[in-house]
């Protein structure tokens, strides 16, 4: 596979959640976020995830295309440059596409809630929600993939890490970078939970029972209601920063 070159404007942005007793599923819940009655715009949800890089699928003439997986055709919109570099390989036999970066906020904003777009997941970090939600509710998560889904669809009623469009968002209070500020919801677990340990010196084990998941479908209900509070700021994964020259 030959190696892509990528250019996308990069990001940042935090926010915090409170958290569940430990032993229940940690759910982000809107009562300690800052507070703002209006629902979000479309301009809003542009500028709240404006710098957060996503990818996806473009012709020769740039244009994102249509992808049929069988139930219907959409654009997809991956949030993981691995996921889009696999689902090229996966889709373009000719090698006519090209991994387009762009942003995700300007996606959501022109897409999100459409049936004519589908915004793709890591699948380790889909992996890594539901370890979590299992790990949280005392038991032991499986290690086999299948088996970890089929667990994780058991214990949580919800599914809100069941599909491969539900992407997860992590986020740890204690993460604030100020008292009256909100702490990060990251997209990658990984460095949120690299953060935690280098910020903390406790173990990752030791954040189990203080982080928040959410996914980007019921973040983006949340941020267009009309609730009191709502998350402000999220963080790109530092693996797509990089891959698009600004890590």
């Amino acid at each position: 596979m030959r190696a892509l070159s990528l250019v996308v404007a990069t990001a940042a942005a935090l926010q915090r959640a409170s958290l569940r007793r430990r032993g229940a599923p940690r759910r982000a819940t809107h009562g300690a976020l800052r507070a703002t009655s209006a629902p979000c715009s479309d301009a809003d949800i542009a500028a709240l995830f404006g710098d957060v890089p996503c990818f996806s699928l473009a012709d020769a003439d740039g244009q994102l295309v249509l992808l049929d997986d069988g139930k219907g055709k959409a654009i997809e919109f991956y949030v993981d440059v691995d996921v889009a570099v696999r689902r090229k390989q996966y889709w373009d036999e000719k090698d006519a596409l090209t991994v387009k970066p762009l942003s995700l906020g300007k996606a959501l904003a022109a897409y999100g809630g459409s049936d004519d777009a589908r915004f793709v997941a890591s699948p380790d970090e889909l992996s890594e929600a539901r370890r979590m939600f299992l790990e949280c509710t005392g038991q032991q998560p499986p290690e086999d993939p299948e088996a970890l889904l089929a667990a994780y669809e058991e214990a949580d009623a919800r599914s809100s890490f069941g599909a491969p469009t539900d992407v997860p968002l992590f986020s740890i209070d204690a993460l604030r970078l100020a008292a009256d500020e909100p702490a990060p919801w990251y997209f990658s677990s990984k460095d949120l939970l690299e953060t935690w340990e280098s910020a903390s010196g406790k173990p990752r084990e030791a954040a189990l029972d203080k982080i928040a998941i959410m996914n980007l479908s019921e973040m983006l209900r949340v941020l267009k209601s009309a609730a009191p509070t709502k998350p402000t700021l999220f963080l790109a994964a530092m693996s797509n920063l990089q891959a698009v020259g600004r890590g």
